[in-house]
C-alpha cells in the first residue's frame, strides 16, 4: 500500500524550526538499493510496517488507556461536580498531549539523524505520535468547546440572575416609591381635609361671632326703638333658648287670648292696613338672611326654609285677626328646628320699617306674643301690661 508523505514541523532550541516529510515507502526504497540481490531484513521491515499498523488500528484504544492511566494519578477530587470532573478530564489531555508533542519532537530529530531501519522506526513512530496528538487535539477541542459552553450557560445564567435581580430591585424601588407617593397623598389629603376642616372651623366662628353681633344689634334696636320693657321680654325670650322645651298649641291659643282680647291691643282698620303693607314691603331675602344670622347666634344649625310663611301668617293674623296659623307655624319650626329658630323668624320682622309709634309699638308686641304664648306665660302678661302703658303713654301725648 503507497503511503503518502505526512509533513510535519519540527522545532529547534534556537527558534528555528523545519518541515519534514514522513514518507517510509521512500525510505524502504532506500533500504532496497542497498541490496541489489535481495533485502536479507525483509521480514523486519515487513514488521516494522505490521506493528505500525496494529498500534494505528488500535490508536484510539490504546490513547484512551494512556489518558486513563494519566488520570489515575491525579489526586482524588474534593468536590465531584461536573466542573471539576470537566477541568480534570481537560488537565489530563492537556498533560498527555504535552508529553507526545515532546515525544514527536524527539522522533522528528531521529528521523533526521537516523539511517536504514531505524530511521523507518522512527518514522512510523512519528507518525504513530502525530495521530495521536490530532486525536488528543480533537478531544481537548472538545472539552473547551464543553468549557465555553458552560462559561456561556454560567454567565447568560449569571446575566439572567443580575437581570432578575435589577428587575426585583426595580419593582421594590418602584413598590417603595408607589409607597412614598400613596402616603404623601395620603398626608396631602389628610392636610387638605385639615385645612378645610380648620377653614370650616374659623368660618364656622366667625359666622357665629356675627351672628352673635347681629343678635346685639337687634336687641339694641328693639331696646331704642320700642323700648325697656319689649327689650326685656325679647331678652328673656332668648334665655337658654336652646334645647327650650315649648307649650302645646293648646296652652299657647289660650295664652294668647289674653293679648287678642285685649282692648288696648286691637288695631283700627287704619292701622291694621299701615301693619299689613309694612309686612309685605318687606324684602324677603334680606329678611331670610336676617332670620338665619339671629337663628345661628340663638345656636341654630343648618338653614330655616319655613321662615318666609311666618310673613304670610303674620298678615293673616293682623289682617283677619286669625292667629291660629302664625302660631301653628311657629310651633313646627320650634319642634323641627328648635325654640330659637322659631324666635328667629319673629325678632326679623322688627326692622327700621316699623316706627316707633303706638300703632308700630302695639303690632310688635302682640306679634311677639305668638311665639312668647308658645314659650312662657309669664312673658305674654308682660307683653299685655306693656301693650296697655305704652297705649296710655301715647294717649297722654296726643293730648
Amino acid at each position: 500500500m503507497r503511503q503518502l508523505e505526512l509533513p510535519t514541523t519540527v522545532f529547534y532550541g534556537d527558534g528555528t524550526w523545519e518541515i519534514i516529510n514522513l514518507n517510509p515507502g521512500s525510505i524502504r526504497g532506500d533500504i532496497l538499493k542497498n541490496y541489489p540481490l535481495g533485502n536479507p531484513m525483509h521480514g523486519f521491515t515487513l514488521a516494522i510496517e505490521s506493528d505500525y499498523l496494529a498500534q494505528q488500528q488500535n490508536l484510539e484504544h490504546n490513547l484512551q488507556i494512556e489518558l486513563n492511566l494519566a488520570d489515575s494519578r491525579q489526586p482524588p477530587l474534593i468536590d465531584a461536580t461536573p466542573q471539576a470532573w470537566l477541568d480534570r478530564a481537560t488537565n489530563t489531555v492537556n498533560e498527555l498531549l504535552f508529553q507526545k508533542n515532546t515525544a514527536l519532537q524527539q522522533k522528528l530529530r531521529d528521523v533526521q539523524t537516523s539511517r536504514q531501519h531505524a530511521k523507518l522506526q522512527a518514522t512510523y513512530d512519528a507518525m504513530l505520535l502525530n495521530a495521536q496528538i490530532s486525536s488528543l487535539q480533537s478531544r481537548q477541542a472538545q472539552l473547551y468547546a464543553e468549557i465555553a459552553r458552560r462559561q456561556a450557560e454560567a454567565l447568560a445564567q449569571q446575566q439572567a440572575a443580575e437581570a432578575a435581580r435589577r428587575a426585583e430591585e426595580a419593582q421594590r424601588h418602584a413598590a417603595e416609591q408607589a409607597h412614598l407617593a400613596a402616603l404623601a397623598e395620603a398626608q396631602r389629603q389628610d392636610d387638605e381635609k385639615k385645612r378645610i376642616a380648620a377653614e370650616a372651623e374659623a368660618k364656622r366662628i366667625d359666622d357665629y361671632k356675627r351672628a352673635v353681633a347681629f343678635v346685639a344689634d337687634a336687641n339694641k334696636y328693639i331696646f331704642e326703638k320700642y323700648g325697656a320693657n319689649l327689650h326685656q321680654v325679647v331678652m328673656d325670650l332668648q334665655k337658654d333658648i336652646s334645647g327650650k322645651k315649648i307649650r302645646s298649641y293648646a296652652e299657647a291659643m289660650q295664652t294668647f287670648e289674653t293679648v287678642r282680647t285685649n282692648p288696648n291691643a286691637r288695631l283700627s282698620p287704619q292701622d291694621t292696613r299701615a301693619v299689613v303693607d309694612a309686612l309685605n314691603a318687606l324684602d324677603k331675602a334680606t329678611y331670610m338672611d336676617s332670620v338665619n344670622k339671629l337663628a345661628k347666634g340663638f345656636g341654630v344649625t343648618g338653614k330655616i326654609v319655613q321662615a318666609h310663611s311666618v310673613i304670610e301668617k303674620t298678615v293673616i293674623g293682623f289682617r283677619d285677626g286669625n292667629w291660629k296659623p302664625l302660631i301653628l307655624e311657629l310651633e313646627s319650626i320650634a319642634l323641627g328646628v328648635g325654640a330659637g329658630a322659631a324666635v328667629a323668624t319673629l325678632l326679623a320682622v322688627f326692622s327700621p320699617g316699623f316706627a316707633a309709634s303706638a300703632i308700630g309699638i302695639v303690632a310688635v308686641g302682640v306679634a311677639i306674643a305668638t311665639i312668647a304664648s308658645l314659650l312662657n306665660a309669664n312673658n305674654v302678661e308682660k307683653i299685655n301690661a306693656f301693650i296697655s302703658d305704652h297705649l296710655e303713654t301715647a294717649l297722654k301725648d296726643q293730648r
